[in-house]
């Protein structure tokens, strides 16, 4: 007789929209939290930047304007396929809807994720006190 293990990963099921469609949160894995993580760091980066374009534009012609409009377009664009390639394909349809979703939006996106990646790591860490609790020599 062959021994044998089944480990099951299920990932985080979460509502995004009114119509029920869902995407699903590996938070299990360790590369996709760090994948995350990683593109809130540069989704930062984006907002920080973008916010210096503003401040400095050197007047309010419709050329500066247009410039930030185009630069704010493009990094948002590139925030958001990150986001499909990440999470799963047709994320960003499914929370933002058909258009491009703006650095606010964004904004919200990550701050919600965010909360629920902390819910998850503050249950997961209680599971794994309450089930290696047994495992330690100290607790005997």
């Amino acid at each position: 007789m062959t021994d044998s293990i089944r480990v099951s990963r299920t990932g985080t099921r979460v509502e995004v929209n009114d119509a029920g469609e869902s995407i699903i949160l590996d938070l299990y894995n360790p590369g996709f939290l760090s994948s995350i993580l990683d593109l809130l760091k540069e989704f930062e980066i984006s907002a920080k930047g973008l916010s210096t374009c503003i401040k400095e534009a050197r007047s309010e012609s419709l050329d500066d304007i247009s410039s930030i409009a185009r630069q704010t377009t493009e990094e948002c664009e590139k925030l958001a396929a990150k986001i499909d390639e990440i999470i799963g394909a047709d994320t960003c349809r499914k929370v933002f809807g058909p258009s491009t979703p703006g650095i606010c939006e964004l904004a919200d996106f990550f701050g919600q994720i965010g909360e629920i990646i902390k819910k998850h790591g503050d249950g997961r860490a209680a599971k794994y006190r309450e089930k290696y609790a047994k495992y330690d020599r100290k607790a005997e």
